[in-house]
C-alpha cells in the first residue's frame, strides 16, 4: 500500500504541474535508463528523473551520509532486506567500475522516478525501483511531444451491455486527458491523442474482480496494464448524435480512435464518423 500511496502522490503532483516542459525538466539533467521494478518488470525511457528535482541518491556508509550524483552512476541496484523489518541496501556502481554498498536513507525511498515511454509518461517509487542502468543522457530536443494533454479524441465506443456508439470529444469529466494504469509497480500515463484503440475487459486477481486491458498506440505498438480501482470509477464524457454522455472507464470495453478532436469545432459525432470512414476509403483507393 506504502508503493501505491507514493504513486498516487506522484500522479497528483504531475497533474498539478502545468503543460509542457515543466521547471524540473529545465533544470536537471535527464538520462536513458532501463527501469526495472520489484515485480521484474523493465521498461526503456528517455527523460528518466527525480520529480523532485534532485539530481542524486542519498544514503548511508558506515557512519557516513552520503550523495551520489546521478552523473557519476552507471547502475543502481536495490537489494531487499536480508530480514523482515531490515533496512533495503543499494550497489552503486561507478562510472569507473568500482561498487559502492550503500544503505538506503528513507528519504531516498520515497522519492519518485519520472520518464517517457512511447506510450506517454511513467511513474515509479524508488522504493519499488530494483535496478536503474543509466545508459547515456537524454538532451531536451531528444524529449518526446505527444501534444496538449487537453486534447480528447473522435471514435467509436463499446460498451459492457454491447452499445456500440459513434462519439466524440470524449475526454475525462475533469483533469487531463490521459488513461492512467498500471504495469508492475509502473504508473502510467497514456496520453488519449496516442491511443488507436483501447481494450478493457474484467478478470480475477488475487481472489478480486480487477479490470485489464490493452492499449494499441497510434504507431502500431501494444502495451498491456491493469486498471487501479481510482480509475477503474473515473467518468469520462463525450457528445454523440443524441446529445451527450457519461461512462465510467470499468463500463468501457472498447474504443476506436478515429482522430483526435479538433480544438476549435462542433463536437458532431456523424461528421468524425464520416471524417474516418472517409480517410479508410482515400487509404482503399
Amino acid at each position: 500500500m506504502r508503493i501505491l500511496s507514493s504513486a498516487l502522490a506522484a500522479l497528483a503532483l504531475a497533474a498539478s504541474l502545468p503543460a509542457g516542459e515543466d521547471e524540473t525538466l529545465r533544470s536537471v539533467p535527464l538520462y536513458n535508463a532501463k527501469v526495472t521494478d520489484s515485480e521484474g518488470v523493465a521498461l526503456d525511457l528517455v527523460g528518466v528523473h527525480l520529480l523532485s528535482g534532485r539530481d542524486r541518491f542519498n544514503g548511508t556508509l558506515g557512519a557516513s551520509s552520503i550523495e551520489v550524483p546521478f552523473e557519476r552512476l552507471r547502475r543502481i541496484e536495490v537489494r531487499e532486506p536480508a530480514a523482515p523489518g531490515g533496512s533495503m541496501r543499494a550497489a552503486l556502481t561507478l562510472l569507473s567500475g568500482s561498487v559502492v554498498e550503500a544503505g538506503f536513507d528513507e528519504r531516498q525511498a520515497e522519492e519518485i522516478l519520472a520518464g517517457y515511454g512511447a506510450f506517454g509518461r511513467a511513474y515509479l517509487p524508488f522504493r519499488a525501483l530494483r535496478a536503474l542502468q543509466f545508459e547515456g543522457r537524454t538532451a531536451r530536443r531528444d524529449l518526446p511531444d505527444f501534444g496538449p494533454d487537453s486534447a480528447g479524441v473522435d471514435g467509436r465506443l463499446r460498451d459492457a451491455e454491447g452499445t456500440i456508439l459513434e462519439v466524440a470529444g470524449l475526454r475525462r469529466a475533469g483533469g487531463t486527458n490521459v488513461l492512467r494504469g498500471l504495469r508492475g509497480d509502473f504508473v502510467l500515463e497514456v496520453p488519449l491523442r496516442r491511443i488507436r484503440r483501447l481494450e478493457l475487459a474484467p478478470r480475477r486477481a488475487e481472489g478480486a474482480t480487477r479490470v485489464g486491458g490493452t492499449v494499441t498506440l497510434v504507431g502500431g505498438e501494444t502495451i498491456a496494464f491493469d486498471l487501479p480501482a481510482y480509475e477503474e470509477r473515473t467518468v469520462f464524457r463525450a457528445e454523440a448524435e443524441f446529445g451527450s454522455l457519461r461512462i465510467a472507464l470499468a463500463d468501457l470495453r472498447l474504443l476506436e480512435v478515429h482522430r483526435p478532436t479538433p480544438p476549435v469545432r462542433d463536437l458532431d459525432c456523424v461528421k468524425a464518423a464520416g471524417s474516418a470512414d472517409d480517410r479508410e476509403d482515400r487509404t482503399a483507393r
